[in-house]
């Protein structure tokens, strides 16, 4: 089956079962010029409703891991359990007094969002991009983001340095950032996803325990920390050294203390094996890694 016949087939589905619901196929853009199709399935005339991405069910079905009768009952869980059953007031947003406590930052990645930020108020540090995003929670849709556009900063009368500001100050208290020893993360990872640990095989080594992995407490777009103020001048304090910065996703990096630049060529070539055998396009932050100065006090790229 080609991918057009399967959205075609799982749209089918949908209308089926679903004859009086507003069903959509329409094509997302996410990060880094990531673009998914994806189905919408509004039963309840409401203004917002989930999207379900068909993308990776049909690499699933290609891969043989299931059937195609499994991948429709999977979607039409994910449906049942995700189906809004109220509007959802937004009125809030276009009162900036009601925004504004709720805003914050994330890193992403400059050359890969050029179209994107074409439309988005943004700064440049770096090779990163700072774009900006509001935090919602609703008793329907549970926590949530709405990326801030530049047609709302000039309905609200800002501009983009006051909004960097703002999320300078909001995002520490908003989304406290986290350091987790590279062994200590390890395990936890072990123990979430259930995997038995190795009796003969010891659960810390010195190249862990000289490891972090910096990201903030909901691990959720957690490289933003990188731009809380004074935050690296005081881990360099903590770890008595400069530190090499490893982009691992846009939710979290890695830092890994040291005085010297030697092996900064090996660290760019590590980084970008990860980016290109282990993450999604759209989880990339950068191909390169970065070193913090304690000295200077400032990180640079290599």
């Amino acid at each position: 089956m080609d991918y057009n016949t399967f959205i075609s087939t799982i749209e089918g589905f949908f209308k089926d079962r679903y004859p009086d619901a507003d069903i959509r196929i329409s094509k997302v853009t996410k990060n880094n010029g990531v673009v998914l199709d994806g189905i919408s399935i509004n039963e309840n005339n409401n203004n917002i409703c989930e999207t379900i991405y068909l993308n990776h069910y049909y690499e699933v079905l290609c891969k043989g891991i299931h059937s195609l009768d499994e991948i429709k009952q999977s979607i039409l869980t994910l449906h049942e359990k995700s189906t809004i059953t109220e509007p959802v007031d937004f009125s809030f947003f276009q009162d900036f007094s009601k925004v504004k406590n709720r805003i914050s930052f994330k890193l992403i990645n400059l050359m890969m969002n050029k179209e994107l930020l074409k439309n988005v108020p943004h700064l440049i540090y770096l090779d990163f991009a700072i774009v900006f995003y509001c935090m919602v929670e609703d008793n329907n849709i549970g926590k949530g983001t709405i990326l801030i556009r530049n047609c709302h900063l000039e309905s609200w009368g800002v501009n983009e340095d006051e909004l960097y500001n703002i999320a300078l100050k909001n995002s520490p208290s908003l989304l406290p950032s986290k350091l987790i020893g590279m062994d200590d993360y390890l395990t936890q990872l072990r123990v979430k996803r259930d995997i038995p640990f190795e009796e003969d095989v010891p659960d810390t080594s010195p190249e862990l325990c000289n490891m972090y992995i910096l990201t903030n407490g909901d691990k959720y777009f957690g490289a933003s920390v990188l731009m809380y103020e004074n935050l690296l001048s005081d881990l360099s304090e903590r770890f008595l050294s400069s530190f090499f910065v490893l982009p691992s996703s846009i939710h979290e990096v890695i830092l890994l203390p040291t005085n010297s630049k030697n092996n900064l060529h090996e660290f760019n070539t590590m980084v970008k094996a990860v980016n290109e055998q282990a993450l999604d396009k759209e989880d990339i932050l950068s191909d390169h890694a970065y070193y913090y100065d304690r000295e200077d006090r400032a990180l640079y790229a290599s």
